[in-house]
């Protein structure tokens, strides 16, 4: 699904596209999804100049802190000077983050806050 489809079908199911928080929470993503690229919730809300990276604002769908990063060499980039917003996860050799157009289809994870 798209990014937005994707987190639609999340909120639909009382989550958020997935978080990620910290390396182990990111190992343990890459397993459920057998290392295939996969969105995450993470979103650029800024709607500045596509040139403009480095003051990109990033956000978890789920309102939760923004607190970890795991960007592959080079991202998050803008490629092509095409604006992308949304956070695609396993990308590359090392598995990293890849800016990503959010009208791409990929695989996604859904993640519910116990109570």
């Amino acid at each position: 699904m798209s990014w937005t489809h994707a987190e639609r079908h999340c909120l639909s199911l009382g989550g958020n596209l997935a978080s990620v928080h910290d390396s182990a929470v990111s190992r343990f993503l890459q397993e459920k999804i057998s290392g295939s690229l996969a969105w995450t919730g993470g979103y650029d809300a800024v709607q500045a100049n596509i040139e403009t990276v480095e003051n990109r604002l990033w956000f978890w769908s789920d309102g939760s802190v923004f607190d970890y990063q795991n960007w592959a060499d080079g991202e998050p980039n803008n490629f092509n000077g095409v604006r992308e917003p949304c956070i695609l996860m396993n990308f590359g050799e090392g598995h990293r983050w890849n800016d990503e157009v959010c009208e791409h289809s990929f695989p996604f994870v859904c993640s519910m806050k116990l109570k």
